[in-house]
């Protein structure tokens, strides 16, 4: 789990919390290929919130670091 940034020209363009998966690296390039994904550019704490309070324990955990990183 943890938050992956894209850049361009030197800044931070897009940040998206990952959860399981993997990544391959080559080149100028990775892939990555997660369990779960949010973008924390476009995510809604307080509706992740309640998503969380409904979810299993291992997804209300995932939401729950979201929230942390917004």
């Amino acid at each position: 789990r943890g938050v992956v940034e894209l850049h361009e020209d030197g800044k931070i363009t897009d940040r998206i919390m990952i959860d399981g998966g993997l990544a391959d690296g080559s080149g100028e390039s990775v892939t990555i290929m997660a369990e779960r994904a949010i973008d924390l550019g476009t995510a809604d704490a307080a509706a992740l919130k309640e998503t969380a309070a409904a979810a299993s324990e291992a997804d209300a955990d995932f939401l729950n670091a979201v929230i942390a990183e917004l």
